[in-house]
């Protein structure tokens, strides 16, 4: 798949011509909702490319003259690095239904696309099992409510988990040459499974990974 990525209005004060534009988490909960989508179909995707890495679009840094930050999107393809070299494992959500695409229904409607009915739930997710420990990354979609995340591993259990999260309380919320540590990674924190099942809050917006060794 060629050319992922959101496109919005270019940054002011840049070239109209140029695609520059700036990088928020709501950029980052969106990579994530496509990285798992593409994770969740690896049987059928063997590629897929980001639109552009620098700048331009959704892109993983900006650069001005000699200074370089690294935006949300960046943060994402991070959380999401321990996925590379797994093995996909079915992620099943069973959380409320936030929207039903009835806005991009009216939009295709209008302008006679065929739309195909999908469902964005609270919570998105994928995960992947490397030397005998499972990844699972998901995203609360819901820009202003928390939700609670009940994991339930359908073999095993669940040890030595470590929980890293990528949030900030406002959706909009993007990293400047001026502040470039606005959004970042949170510190690892240790979590405690019962039995086969791992509750944990995800804040509103927010994407968290969840690791842990499978006994």
């Amino acid at each position: 798949m060629d050319e992922w990525g959101s496109w919005h209005p270019v940054e002011k004060g840049k070239p109209t011509g140029g695609l520059y534009q700036q990088n928020t988490m709501r950029d980052a909960c969106v990579a994530t909702l496509t990285l798992d989508l593409f994770h969740n179909h690896a049987d059928k995707l063997f590629m897929a490319n980001i639109a552009q890495l620098i700048n331009v679009l959704q892109a993983l840094l900006l650069v001005e003259d000699d200074k370089c930050i690294k935006t949300p999107t960046y943060h994402v393809f991070n959380l999401y690095r321990p996925h590379k070299g797994g093995q996909a494992v079915r992620f099943v959500s069973a959380a409320e239904t936030v929207s039903d695409g009835e806005a991009s229904k009216d939009f295709c409607r209008t302008n006679y696309l065929d739309k195909q009915p999908f469902e964005l739930r609270a919570v998105h997710g994928s995960a992947s099992i490397k030397d005998n420990k499972l990844c699972v990354t998901v995203v609360n979609t819901h820009p202003s409510h928390p939700v609670e995340l009940d994991l339930d591993i359908h073999q095993g259990r669940l040890s030595e988990i470590e929980f890293v999260s990528l949030y900030h309380e406002d959706i909009h919320a993007h990293n400047t040459f001026d502040k470039p540590d606005v959004v970042q990674l949170s510190s690892p924190k240790s979590l405690e499974a019962h039995g086969k099942e791992l509750r944990v809050t995800l804040p509103a917006g927010s994407i968290c990974r969840i690791m842990g060794k499978l006994t």
